[in-house]
């Protein structure tokens, strides 16, 4: 690192080196002489340069990459832009949740369509008396539905007409749809 001492500063005259002096008309300039720099070049005291361990993060030497930057086409658009100016996605590897076993609880069966008991107090009562006739069958299916924390049932013991069908392509259980117990009422 190179510092200079502290009286070695560049002398001029005027900001831009010429002083403006307007004689006996507006067009008449007359220009001093040219800014006149002076160096101390002998004063010059040389410093060893510092563990950069220790150095403060505004001090570290900036050292920049003077390579151009490599332009990424893209096919699907037919332009390119710099590497610097493209979006980056990362990921990594998580923790998992535990696969939840999808399995109905009236009729064991295992697949995609399942739909969740609901959790409506009011609901859930008329969906046990549903699928369960006598009040034995209800009280251990009762205890079969507290025993799990995740309940569902597939979609063959609801009728056609409970499903609602969006235009986005989702379907989902009307309010209105009890479920039964026997599979598929068609």
């Amino acid at each position: 690192r190179t510092v200079l001492h502290p009286h070695a500063v560049p002398s001029f005259t005027g900001d831009s080196g010429v002083d403006h002096k307007f004689l006996s008309s507006n067009n008449d300039v007359q220009p001093k002489s040219k800014a006149n720099y002076q160096i101390d070049i002998s004063s010059e005291i040389k410093e060893k340069p510092g563990d950069i361990k220790n150095m403060p993060v505004n001090d570290l030497p900036d050292h920049r990459n003077e390579e151009p930057i490599a332009d990424i086409y893209c096919p699907s658009s037919g332009t390119s832009r710099s590497f610097d100016q493209s979006s980056s996605t990362t990921a990594s590897v998580g923790p998992s949740k535990k696969r939840i076993d999808r399995k109905c609880i009236v009729c064991n069966r295992r697949g995609s369509d399942m739909r969740g008991f609901t959790t409506n107090q009011k609901r859930r009562a008329t969906w046990i008396n549903a699928v369960r006739s006598t009040a034995e069958d209800r009280a251990a299916f009762m205890a079969q539905l507290n025993a799990t924390k995740h309940s569902f049932l597939c979609s063959s013991h609801f009728s056609p007409s409970d499903f609602v069908h969006y235009t986005s392509g989702i379907t989902t259980l009307a309010d209105y749809a009890i479920p039964f117990y026997g599979v598929s009422r068609i």
